[in-house]
């Protein structure tokens, strides 16, 4: 069972499962959506990027650490996900640093930028995957 603690909530294994679980329906949201060729697909693939990353830094973070992040900000995520490592750490920044733009901005993400956000979601899936034993 979860509990939460400050900013932080104590997690495990079936935490780290769900939310890697939620993580990759996000991913798979993101990638239907980047095929299009419209402004507002852009950002609601970002924004679904930006879903999925989050969820998997904390799907890594409950079954590495035992804890997730549950500030607001996501600076809490960002650092406890480099106490594991620092190179995933990065590729959440970057997801969080288009977070705004794809979330509540009101113009539209340019392409190279989701790319980015493709790719660092892509990684942190990935790395969640294979946390839990898993491959794809």
């Amino acid at each position: 069972m979860a509990t939460k603690r400050g900013n932080v909530t104590t997690c495990g294994r079936v935490q780290a499962k769900n939310r890697l679980d939620v993580a990759k329906q996000y991913q798979t949201l993101a990638h239907l959506k980047s095929d299009e060729d419209i402004g507002a697909a852009r950002n609601a693939a970002a924004g679904n990027a930006v879903l999925a990353g989050i969820a998997a830094a904390d799907a890594i973070c409950c079954l590495r650490l035992g804890e997730r992040s549950s500030s607001s900000d996501h600076s809490g995520a960002i650092s406890l996900l480099a106490k594991v490592d620092k190179k995933l750490a990065q590729h959440l920044a970057t997801l969080i640093g288009d977070k705004s733009t794809s979330h509540y901005g009101d113009t539209f993400i340019g392409i190279e930028s989701l790319k980015g956000c493709l790719r660092a979601m892509d990684h942190l899936v990935q790395a969640a995957m294979e946390d839990q034993g898993l491959t794809g």
